[in-house]
Protein backbone atom coordinates (compact mmCIF):
# COMPACT_ATOMS: atom_id res chain seq x y z
CA UNK A 1 0.00 0.00 0.00
CA UNK A 2 2.85 2.39 0.81
CA UNK A 3 4.44 1.82 -2.60
CA UNK A 4 1.18 2.69 -4.30
CA UNK A 5 0.95 5.98 -2.37
CA UNK A 6 4.54 6.79 -3.27
CA UNK A 7 3.73 6.23 -6.95
CA UNK A 8 0.70 8.52 -6.75
CA UNK A 9 2.77 11.36 -5.29
CA UNK A 10 6.17 10.78 -6.89
CA UNK A 11 5.13 10.57 -10.54
CA UNK A 12 3.43 14.00 -10.71
CA UNK A 13 6.27 15.56 -8.71
CA UNK A 14 8.79 14.19 -11.21
CA UNK A 15 6.65 15.66 -14.03
CA UNK A 16 6.72 19.07 -12.34
CA UNK A 17 10.44 19.04 -11.56
CA UNK A 18 11.35 17.93 -15.07
CA UNK A 19 9.42 20.75 -16.75
CA UNK A 20 10.11 23.62 -14.32
CA UNK A 21 12.80 25.06 -16.63
CA UNK A 22 10.02 25.94 -19.11
CA UNK A 23 9.02 28.76 -16.76
CA UNK A 24 11.92 30.76 -18.21
CA UNK A 25 10.44 30.56 -21.73
CA UNK A 26 8.68 33.43 -23.44
CA UNK A 27 5.71 33.43 -25.82
CA UNK A 28 6.88 31.81 -29.05
CA UNK A 29 5.43 30.95 -32.45
CA UNK A 30 1.69 30.19 -32.11
CA UNK A 31 1.68 31.35 -28.48
CA UNK A 32 1.80 34.90 -29.76
CA UNK A 33 -1.22 34.73 -32.06
CA UNK A 34 -3.34 32.52 -29.83
CA UNK A 35 -2.45 33.88 -26.38
CA UNK A 36 -0.48 37.11 -26.18
CA UNK A 37 -2.22 38.87 -29.09
CA UNK A 38 -5.75 37.56 -28.46
CA UNK A 39 -7.92 40.50 -27.33
CA UNK A 40 -10.62 38.15 -25.98
CA UNK A 41 -8.28 36.95 -23.22
CA UNK A 42 -8.01 40.39 -21.65
CA UNK A 43 -11.31 40.40 -19.78
CA UNK A 44 -13.38 37.54 -18.39
CA UNK A 45 -16.49 39.46 -19.41
CA UNK A 46 -15.59 38.35 -22.95
CA UNK A 47 -16.07 34.73 -21.90
CA UNK A 48 -19.33 34.25 -23.87
CA UNK A 49 -17.61 35.47 -27.05
CA UNK A 50 -14.62 33.30 -26.21
CA UNK A 51 -16.83 30.21 -26.18
CA UNK A 52 -17.87 30.75 -29.80
CA UNK A 53 -14.73 32.32 -31.23
CA UNK A 54 -12.29 30.18 -33.19
CA UNK A 55 -9.14 29.11 -31.39
CA UNK A 56 -7.12 29.50 -34.54
CA UNK A 57 -8.20 30.66 -37.95
CA UNK A 58 -6.24 30.00 -41.10
CA UNK A 59 -7.62 32.65 -43.43
CA UNK A 60 -5.74 31.31 -46.44
CA UNK A 61 -7.32 27.87 -46.27
CA UNK A 62 -10.58 28.79 -44.56
CA UNK A 63 -9.87 26.43 -41.69
CA UNK A 64 -10.98 27.11 -38.15
CA UNK A 65 -10.13 25.27 -34.97
CA UNK A 66 -12.57 25.29 -32.07
CA UNK A 67 -11.05 24.64 -28.64
CA UNK A 68 -13.17 26.50 -26.09
CA UNK A 69 -11.84 24.74 -23.00
CA UNK A 70 -8.26 25.59 -23.93
CA UNK A 71 -9.12 29.20 -24.71
CA UNK A 72 -11.08 29.59 -21.47
CA UNK A 73 -8.12 28.14 -19.55
CA UNK A 74 -5.90 30.82 -21.13
CA UNK A 75 -8.38 33.53 -20.12
CA UNK A 76 -8.53 32.21 -16.56
CA UNK A 77 -4.74 31.98 -16.50
CA UNK A 78 -4.47 35.63 -17.49
CA UNK A 79 -7.21 36.71 -15.07
CA UNK A 80 -5.45 35.03 -12.13
CA UNK A 81 -2.26 36.97 -12.79
CA UNK A 82 -3.88 40.16 -14.06
CA UNK A 83 -1.54 40.57 -17.00
CA UNK A 84 0.31 38.62 -19.65
CA UNK A 85 3.22 36.83 -18.06
CA UNK A 86 4.44 33.74 -19.93
CA UNK A 87 5.78 32.19 -16.73
CA UNK A 88 2.27 31.70 -15.38
CA UNK A 89 1.03 30.18 -18.62
CA UNK A 90 3.98 27.78 -18.61
CA UNK A 91 3.31 26.96 -14.96
CA UNK A 92 -0.28 26.14 -15.90
CA UNK A 93 0.96 23.68 -18.51
CA UNK A 94 3.40 22.09 -16.08
CA UNK A 95 0.67 21.61 -13.47
CA UNK A 96 -1.74 20.22 -16.05
CA UNK A 97 0.95 17.77 -17.19
CA UNK A 98 1.36 16.71 -13.56
CA UNK A 99 -2.41 16.11 -13.39
CA UNK A 100 -2.30 14.01 -16.57
CA UNK A 101 0.62 12.07 -15.07
CA UNK A 102 -1.44 11.48 -11.93
CA UNK A 103 -4.32 10.15 -14.04
CA UNK A 104 -1.98 7.78 -15.90
CA UNK A 105 -0.58 6.56 -12.58
CA UNK A 106 -4.05 6.03 -11.09
CA UNK A 107 -5.17 4.15 -14.18
CA UNK A 108 -2.05 2.00 -14.10
CA UNK A 109 -2.63 1.26 -10.41
CA UNK A 110 -6.05 -0.10 -11.32
CA UNK A 111 -4.85 -2.14 -14.27
CA UNK A 112 -1.44 -3.44 -13.20
CA UNK A 113 -0.52 -5.53 -10.19
CA UNK A 114 1.62 -4.19 -7.35
CA UNK A 115 3.18 -0.76 -7.22
CA UNK A 116 6.32 -1.09 -9.33
CA UNK A 117 4.68 -1.43 -12.77
CA UNK A 118 2.22 1.45 -12.18
CA UNK A 119 5.07 3.64 -10.93
CA UNK A 120 7.08 2.85 -14.04
CA UNK A 121 4.06 3.66 -16.22
CA UNK A 122 3.57 6.99 -14.44
CA UNK A 123 7.26 7.86 -14.63
CA UNK A 124 7.43 6.97 -18.32
CA UNK A 125 4.48 9.24 -18.99
CA UNK A 126 5.94 12.04 -16.86
CA UNK A 127 9.34 11.94 -18.54
CA UNK A 128 8.64 10.83 -22.11
CA UNK A 129 10.14 13.28 -24.62
CA UNK A 130 6.97 13.26 -26.73
CA UNK A 131 5.37 15.56 -24.13
CA UNK A 132 8.02 18.27 -24.31
CA UNK A 133 6.34 20.26 -27.07
CA UNK A 134 2.93 20.10 -25.40
CA UNK A 135 4.29 21.22 -22.03
CA UNK A 136 6.93 23.74 -23.19
CA UNK A 137 4.75 25.47 -25.78
CA UNK A 138 1.85 27.31 -24.22
CA UNK A 139 -0.55 26.34 -27.01
CA UNK A 140 0.36 22.71 -26.30
CA UNK A 141 -2.11 22.98 -23.43
CA UNK A 142 -4.79 21.77 -25.85
CA UNK A 143 -3.07 18.38 -26.09
CA UNK A 144 -2.60 18.15 -22.33
CA UNK A 145 -6.27 18.95 -21.71
CA UNK A 146 -7.36 16.43 -24.35
CA UNK A 147 -5.18 13.71 -22.83
CA UNK A 148 -6.46 14.52 -19.34
CA UNK A 149 -10.06 14.34 -20.52
CA UNK A 150 -9.56 10.96 -22.16
CA UNK A 151 -7.66 9.57 -19.18
CA UNK A 152 -10.28 10.84 -16.72
CA UNK A 153 -13.04 9.35 -18.86
CA UNK A 154 -11.35 5.95 -19.02
CA UNK A 155 -10.66 5.99 -15.29
CA UNK A 156 -14.28 6.90 -14.50
CA UNK A 157 -15.52 4.20 -16.88
CA UNK A 158 -13.38 1.54 -15.21
CA UNK A 159 -14.55 2.62 -11.77
CA UNK A 160 -18.18 2.55 -12.91
CA UNK A 161 -17.72 -1.00 -14.23
CA UNK A 162 -16.27 -2.27 -10.96
CA UNK A 163 -18.48 -0.30 -8.57
CA UNK A 164 -20.88 -2.21 -6.34
CA UNK A 165 -24.43 -2.49 -7.66
CA UNK A 166 -25.97 0.97 -7.91
CA UNK A 167 -22.75 2.66 -6.79
CA UNK A 168 -21.39 3.52 -10.19
CA UNK A 169 -23.75 6.40 -11.03
CA UNK A 170 -21.24 9.07 -10.03
CA UNK A 171 -18.51 7.41 -12.09
CA UNK A 172 -20.81 7.14 -15.12
CA UNK A 173 -21.54 10.86 -14.81
CA UNK A 174 -17.78 11.49 -14.63
CA UNK A 175 -17.33 9.53 -17.84
CA UNK A 176 -19.69 11.89 -19.63
CA UNK A 177 -18.18 15.01 -18.03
Amino acid sequence: MRGRRVAVFACPIVAILLHLPTLRNDFVFDDQAIVSQNPLLKDLRDLPRLLVAPYWMNLHQGQRLYRPLTTVSFALNRALVGHLDPRWFHLGNVLLHACATLLVTLLALEMLPGARAPAIAGLLFATHPVHVEAVAGIVGRAEILAASGVLAGVLCHRRALYAPAGGGTMWIAGTWG
